[in-house]
C-alpha cells in the first residue's frame, strides 16, 4: 500500500463547481512532493459550508487503486 498525505483548502466557491461537476478531479502535491491526482467526489463526505479544509491520507493500492481517503486534521 502506498499512502499520500495532502494537505487541502478549497473555498465553498471553488468547491461548488467541483461538486456541481464542472471541475472533474482535484491535483495537489503531497507531503513527499509527488503530484497526485484524484476525482473531487471522493472529498464530497468532507465538506463543510467554509469548503474542504485539512490534511487528508489516500492509500493507493499495488494496482494504483484508491482504498481509503481518511481526513486527519
Amino acid at each position: 500500500m502506498i499512502v499520500h498525505r495532502v494537505h487541502l483548502s478549497i473555498p465553498a466557491e471553488r468547491y461548488v463547481a467541483l461538486y456541481g461537476g464542472k471541475i472533474k478531479s482535484v491535483r495537489a502535491v503531497s507531503e513527499s512532493g509527488l503530484r497526485v491526482e484524484f476525482p473531487g467526489s471522493i472529498l464530497n463526505r468532507f465538506v463543510s459550508h467554509n469548503g474542504l479544509h485539512g490534511v487528508f491520507e489516500f492509500t493507493i493500492d499495488s494496482q494504483n487503486k484508491l482504498r481509503s481517503v481518511t481526513r486527519l486534521v
